[in-house]
């Protein structure tokens, strides 16, 4: 295993993933886009969070979890599962599956390459909205940085102009959330158009 921090946590002990609820909501089950293997961040986070949906929705034992999420993989991504997992799937858990298939499909500096994206990440021309969701799928690849971190990254990198507007409303980077941020930021982009 080349990386040791976790940017696709999943819990062991999250019974909803495989064991039925109390509800009696009945919806189609809807099946996780296939993954290709791609190193693209969107495309793996949705086929986690669309496997993950599907496994628990499907009440999925635990056992045939990892065999029904391989159905929905192809190329590099099957190539992944056919030659580390199958033949010993039942050694494997899902954390365990999810951060090897990253590690295998995403190139070995990628969190590096992220984190040099992360430090010339401004704002510029793109709205608030736009800026902080850019920032937190950033975050979700790299996966080691802290809340504050985050916030006054969040904060550093917005325009000058809406930086001196939450200042000016007793918002600072060291104590304010990036909710609050985010929500004011936006209310003085919308007031400055």
């Amino acid at each position: 295993m080349r990386r040791t921090q976790s940017r696709t946590h999943i819990d062991p002990d999250d019974e909803s993933v495989h064991e039925e609820s109390e509800d009696n909501v009945k919806v189609p089950l809807l099946k996780p886009i296939e993954y290709d293997g791609s190193p693209d961040p969107l495309k793996f986070f949705r086929f986690l969070t669309q496997g993950m949906a599907y496994l628990r929705e499907g009440k999925i034992p635990r056992e045939s979890q990892l065999i029904r999420l391989s159905y929905f993989l192809k190329g590099k991504a099957y190539k992944f599962y056919a030659s580390e997992v199958e033949y010993e799937v039942e050694d494997w858990n899902l954390q365990q599956f999810f951060d090897e298939l990253f590690n295998y499909c995403f190139p070995p500096d990628f969190r590096m390459q992220q984190m040099e994206k992360l430090n010339r990440m401004r704002q510029g021309n793109l709205r608030v909205r736009e800026y902080a969701a850019e920032l937190k799928l950033l975050y979700r690849t790299i996966g080691t940085i802290s809340e504050r971190e985050m916030v006054t990254k969040l904060w550093n990198g917005m325009r000058i102009s809406l930086q001196r507007a939450l200042w000016k409303g007793c918002l600072d980077p060291e104590s304010s959330t990036w909710d609050q941020i985010v929500r004011t930021a936006e209310r003085h982009e919308i007031a400055d158009s």
